[in-house]
């Protein structure tokens, strides 16, 4: 999912995929996230919120796919089709 995302962003309301929304250096990705971070403006934008970890869209984005998702994230079956089993 996070290829198909990087690959062609603007389905999925993402305009950023290669920086970090917060961090410092080259890309936001050299340094931790920290009150003197470099920290972007629209975070909703962004595929990575630092160097570790999705941003909250991101983590939405796959939540979602996962509970509600086709074969090709999730198989054989996805969370919501556990639940009603």
């Amino acid at each position: 999912m996070t290829m198909n995302v990087i690959q062609n962003p603007l389905p999925f309301n993402f305009t950023q995929v290669e920086a970090a929304c917060c961090g410092a250096g080259k890309l936001n990705a050299e340094s931790y996230c920290t009150p003197n971070a470099n920290l972007c403006s629209n975070h909703d934008q962004y595929l990575f919120w630092d160097l570790f970890h999705p941003s909250q869209a991101a983590s939405k984005l796959a939540a979602v796919n996962l509970y509600y998702g086709g074969p090709e994230y999730v198989s054989p079956i996805n969370f919501a089709q556990l639940a009603e089993a």
